[in-house]
């Protein structure tokens, strides 16, 4: 991914930061930024509750994070 694209990522996904989304079956995340990695940039989540509470979900930048089935509320 190229500079410019990070920064667009950046600039787009920055104000989302707290924010909360749902997966396809109604479990509830906080979205709590990007991740730079050696591999790839990712989305990170963590999840609200239940057996997942405190595990990172990360989605890979190559698309939209509603892309992967997670829909902001």
């Amino acid at each position: 991914m190229s500079k410019k694209n990070w920064n667009d990522l950046v600039s787009k996904y920055d104000k989302l930061i707290g924010g909360e989304y749902t997966d396809d079956e109604g479990m509830l995340f906080t979205f709590v930024g990007l991740i730079h990695s050696d591999d790839d940039f990712y989305y990170g989540l963590i999840p609200k509750g239940g057996s997942e509470k405190g595990m990172l979900i990360r989605l890979s930048c190559v698309c939209a994070l509603e892309s992967f089935g997670y829909d902001r509320i």
